[in-house]
């Protein structure tokens, strides 16, 4: 409980601080970051969004949110690329970072930063609001704004398989020729 609070506080903080963003054109893009949820029912549409960025050439670099495991329990590996994973207990009690796998990835220059779930998820936001990404893109969060660039609506509502067609699609279509 005061985990979540603080979590909610370090966000709020974190969203004010005046971090300048400006997206680059897809194809000069070469650092990619994604959040994924592992409970995800989607898993192979993620593998192919995974797959679709890596064979455009950009370096991907995947943090995964998993339940804690259990004691003398190792991690399970849930996708088939290379990930890092994360859960609640990576998160100090005042809300800070208490892994170097989320400080490393919340301080790494992405060009682009994909959070790939389709509800409101405070990790993720936390995350969000901390990094230095170029562009944060997202699956349309009533109230959300605030933490995207880039939001996009799937064809049914929790259908992460057209979100992650619809971040492609207009991600590719970014360009920044200023006249």
């Amino acid at each position: 409980m005061i985990k979540k609070f603080a979590l909610k506080l370090r966000t709020r903080f974190a969203l004010k601080k005046n971090i300048v963003r400006k997206s680059i054109p897809f194809t000069s893009a070469k650092k990619i970051g994604v959040l994924v949820n592992g409970d995800i029912k989607e898993k192979q549409a993620v593998n192919n969004f995974i797959d679709s960025l890596t064979s455009e050439g950009k370096e991907v670099q995947v943090l995964c949110f998993t339940k804690p495991p259990k004691k003398k329990e190792k991690p399970k590996k849930l996708f088939p690329f290379r990930h890092d994973t994360f859960s609640i207990k990576d998160f100090k009690a005042h809300g800070g970072f208490g892994s170097k796998k989320i400080n490393n990835f919340v301080k790494t220059d992405f060009d682009y930063l994909f959070s790939l779930n389709t509800s409101p998820f405070l990790p993720f936001e936390t995350i969000l609001a901390s990094c230095e990404a170029k562009c944060r893109i997202g699956s349309f969060l009533e109230e959300k704004e605030s933490f995207y660039e880039l939001m996009v609506h799937g064809n049914k509502k929790g259908d992460l398989s057209s979100i992650l067609e619809q971040m492609i699609f207009f991600t590719k279509k970014i360009d920044n020729n200023e006249g």
